[in-house]
């Protein structure tokens, strides 16, 4: 018998793969596993979908900010990034507006 470590397995099936996110026009996260190649997965796999909101809101409990020892600077970072996608969606309406009255 031979043992292989964990870390030795992990990095051999997970090299050349990148784990990100995709949100749906909705605000729905979920996530993203792109390669070189085709991945199959198990049918038995199971894809997390979270709401933006949720996100927000588990990131912003007390725990979790006790444990990131997040301050007002960090809430501060996060804040602008919220507005500024509030303003990209903002925009995106107007255009989806603005394209519905040049054709009608």
């Amino acid at each position: 018998m031979i043992d292989i470590p964990a870390k030795v397995v992990e990095l051999a099936l997970t090299d050349g793969f990148l784990l990100g996110t995709k949100m749906t026009p909705t605000g729905d996260v979920s996530p993203v596993l792109n390669g070189r190649e085709e991945i199959e997965f198990a049918s038995s796999a199971i894809w997390a979908i979270t709401s933006i909101e949720q996100l927000v809101a588990e990131t912003l409990s007390s725990e979790n900010l006790r444990l990131e020892e997040a301050g007002s600077a960090e809430l501060s970072i996060l804040q602008k990034r919220l507005e500024r996608a509030t303003s990209l969606v903002q925009d995106a309406i107007e255009r989806l507006t603005d394209a519905g009255k040049a054709i009608s």
